[in-house]
C-alpha cells in the first residue's frame, strides 16, 4: 500500500469515528493500531488527528480487492464504540460510492459484522458477500 493510500485510509477512519460526534477512546486505539501495523509515521498520524489541511488530496486504491477491505477496515470502526449511529452509515456508504463500490454489498457486510460475536467476517465471508473469488 502506497504512503497515500495509508493516509486516505487513516483520514477517512478519523472522518468515520468523528461522524457521530463522539470520538471514543477504543476508535481512537483502533485507528492508532491499524496506522501502526501499516507502518505509518506517529508525526503523519497526528497531523492527520490534529486535521491539518495537508491531507487533502485522496488517494484511492487501485485493486477491487484492496477497496472492499478498505471498506471493510472503515465498517469495523462504526462498531469499536458498540454504537452505530445513521449519520455513521450514511458516511460508510458514501465512503463505499468514493470507493467504487456497491451499496448494497455494503450494507450486508455492515449488518453481518453486527451480528457477529466476534465483530469481524472472515475474509471468505467477506469475498463472498462482494461475490469475488479469491485466486
Amino acid at each position: 500500500m502506497k504512503l497515500e493510500e495509508k493516509i486516505t485510509l487513516i483520514k477517512q477512519l478519523f472522518d468515520m469515528i468523528k461522524a457521530d460526534n463522539y470520538i471514543d477512546k477504543s476508535e481512537v486505539n483502533f485507528i492508532y493500531e491499524l496506522a501502526v501495523s501499516l507502518e505509518l509515521p506517529l508525526e503523519i498520524l497526528e497531523d492527520i488527528f490534529d486535521e491539518k489541511p495537508i491531507y487533502l488530496k485522496k488517494q484511492i486504491p487501485t485493486s477491487s480487492l484492496e477497496r472492499i477491505i478498505q471498506i471493510y477496515r472503515l465498517a469495523l470502526i462504526l462498531n469499536a464504540d458498540k454504537q452505530v449511529t445513521f449519520d455513521e452509515v450514511s458516511l460508510l456508504k458514501n465512503l463505499a460510492l468514493e470507493l467504487k463500490l456497491p451499496t448494497d454489498p455494503v450494507k450486508v457486510m455492515l449488518s453481518e459484522i453486527l451480528k457477529s460475536q466476534t465483530g469481524t467476517l472472515n475474509p471468505e465471508k467477506l469475498f463472498q458477500i462482494f461475490n469475488i473469488t479469491e485466486n
